[in-house]
């Protein structure tokens, strides 16, 4: 559809906070017109979306998904989708509990004006959470840099031009992380810097294990290059410390145990990858 935009946004019960999300999008007064898309993640609250067409947003199509998949799977399966569909509008992610701000979308949009063949990332600063959250994302970002050589600050928002969606392979990477997908992938990336907002309503679903688990789903799509990073680490301590046996071994060990781990991971989420992302999908709804 010419001069439309699509907005994907994975979404599990929380419609509070979208009807919210709807209303700051139309505030935005976009030229374009909108086709929003909603992947509901096999909510357990039924929806009450109450719309009418209007100069900005001119089409809400639900996605209902058979079985609670996660965001970044309903990201993958919502992006099959609209690939297929072939719709000629470029495509922005964003998460609709309000941590992501939609006024950067303007931003996003002239961005990709002058960087057409460039994904649009929004990487986040400073974050809202608690003092032990913010520690474990920072360390997170180290730890994923020292392994992979990947700085991946940016989680869902993101605009992805028309033009790479209709050549993007949404499979196998995708299944395991979007941000991860992206960067492993694609090197034509534009980051724009922001600080992340406060949700709309209630509390973040993501506890400790959720992040941790997250993050570990990351890193383990780069397992070549953690096998190569880390072999070069331990040459390097073997060169260093050739005559202290303890540490040639201590380092042995962590090479292969991290290796292994992040090996099996992989295999692990792997198995669950469906051979038809589509077939995740239960009914379709227009709004």
């Amino acid at each position: 559809m010419h001069n439309s935009l699509i907005i994907l946004t994975p979404l599990y019960n929380d419609w509070a906070s979208l009807k919210i999300l709807i209303k700051n999008i139309k505030k935005l007064n976009l030229e374009k017109k909108i086709i929003l898309f909603i992947i509901n993640d096999n909510s357990k609250k039924n929806s009450q979306i109450l719309f009418k067409k209007d100069k900005s947003i001119i089409k809400i199509i639900i996605i209902n998904l058979k079985e609670n998949c996660g965001s970044q799977r309903a990201i993958a399966i919502g992006l099959n989708y609209i690939k297929i569909q072939k719709y000629n509008s470029p495509v922005i992610i964003i998460d609709s509990d309000g941590e992501d701000n939609p006024n950067l979308i303007k931003k996003m949009l002239e961005y990709s004006k002058k960087y057409k063949d460039y994904i649009i990332t929004i990487n986040r600063t400073f974050r809202t959470e608690n003092f032990l959250i913010k520690i474990l994302y920072e360390l997170n970002i180290l730890f994923t840099i020292l392994l992979t050589n990947k700085f991946i600050r940016f989680g869902n928002y993101s605009l992805i031009p028309n033009k790479i969606l209709s050549k993007m392979n949404v499979s196998r990477d995708f299944w395991f992380s979007y941000p991860s997908a992206i960067s492993n992938n694609y090197n034509n990336i534009k980051r724009i810097f922001s600080k992340k907002q406060k949700r709309y309503s209630g509390k973040s679903q993501m506890n400790y294990y959720q992040l941790i688990y997250h993050s570990l789903r990351i890193i383990s799509t780069f397992k070549k290059k953690i096998f190569f990073n880390t072999l070069v680490y331990l040459t390097l301590i073997i060169l260093f410390f050739m005559n202290n046996k303890t540490i040639i071994v201590i380092s042995l060990t962590f090479f292969f145990l991290i290796n292994i781990f992040f090996f099996y991971l992989y295999k692990f989420i792997l198995r669950s990858e469906p051979n038809n992302y589509l077939g995740k999908i239960k009914n379709t709804k227009i709004i």
